[in-house]
């Protein structure tokens, strides 16, 4: 069942990839540097995606599991 709702909602890997060929292809001085693209569109990021403090977190835990690993 699970598998059956998440075919709605998701992507084949080549629709996944059409944004990320479409820029790799686009000539640079077409792209804005530093956007976040989307269906080859400029789109502006989720609320989420922008929170500084929780990306500050993550970049924490993050160092915090690789230097656990190396030890």
């Amino acid at each position: 069942m699970t598998m059956a709702v998440m075919k709605r909602f998701s992507r084949t890997p080549e629709k996944g990839a059409e944004t990320l060929v479409w820029l790799a292809e686009t000539d640079d001085s077409n792209l804005e540097s530093g956007r976040y693209y989307a269906d080859k569109q400029v789109r502006k990021p989720s609320t989420q995606a922008s929170d500084r403090e929780a990306a500050h977190k993550l970049w924490e835990v993050s160092t915090a599991q690789i230097c656990a690993s190396e030890a």
